[in-house]
């Protein structure tokens, strides 16, 4: 045992030696051991504030040499952009700026009765009233909006309508597919929680409205994303009395 102890001993010793000794060098020489590392982590360091961070989850993503980009690059070349003129809601490529509304009645499968849709209509009204400052310049959505047909394309705006009214009234909406007016319209898609008997909509809980906007442009595309930024900050503080605003 006293072997082994004494041995432990002069190993101890030995790395308190070494470590000392290797202490007073450093201390004998601060600039190449002190300084010196400082000032190269230190310029290493520099290159972050070069750094150009990169938010594009597509970028971030996506194999950017995989056939999915490369047809979709083909398409786009073909089939150009035209949000500004001639929208359809079905055939994009890119994700659009948009904002997307669902009201669902307070009291059950009252969504059509028309004091529930007096209050969509004031703040569909509202929304549309949304401008956004650029450099000094005031845009509306008129300006901002995607467009089909010479006006400002609003996913499920004819639900609000008299047209639909009196349809619904008359026993003329058939659900799940609704043919009018020489369009097919897939009812699923934008009311819900429904009363149908024989095919026909009688009564729904919900129906989901959406506000397309530009972006035929870099340009117009970054202006439709503030007022799609707008257009959250305003239905965030929505409150209305016959229906419940559920946002996207």
């Amino acid at each position: 045992m006293g072997k082994i102890a004494r041995t432990i001993e002069s190993f101890q010793r030995f790395l308190l030696g070494a470590f000392y000794r290797y202490g007073y060098f450093l201390a004998c020489h601060p600039f190449w051991f002190l300084v010196v590392p400082t000032i190269v982590c230190g310029a290493l360091s520099a290159g972050i504030l070069m750094m150009d961070p990169e938010s594009d989850s597509e970028v971030l993503y996506a194999p950017m040499k995989s056939r999915a980009i490369k047809d979709r690059d083909t398409v786009e070349r073909y089939f150009p952009e035209l949000s500004g003129q001639n929208f359809n809601l079905f055939s994009q490529n890119r994700l659009v700026p948009v904002g997307f509304a669902i009201f669902r009645s307070r009291k059950r499968r009252t969504i059509f009765h028309e004091d529930v849709l007096e209050q969509i209509r004031e703040l569909r009204d509202e929304i549309t009233s949304i401008t956004v400052i650029d450099k000094g310049k005031n845009y509306t959505y008129t300006d901002l909006c995607a467009r089909s047909k010479g006006a400002c394309f609003i996913d499920g705006e004819f639900l609000l309508g008299p047209t639909f009214k009196a349809a619904l009234k008359m026993g003329l909406v058939k659900y799940p597919i609704w043919q009018v007016q020489n369009q097919t319209v897939n009812m699923r898609r934008i009311v819900g929680d429904v009363t149908v008997s024989e095919g026909i909509l009688e009564a729904a809980n919900s129906i989901q409205l959406a506000f397309p906007m530009r972006r035929d442009t870099p340009e117009m595309e970054r202006l439709s994303l503030k007022w799609e930024l707008e257009y959250l900050q305003l239905i965030k503080t929505v409150n209305l009395s016959k229906s419940e605003v559920l946002v996207l």
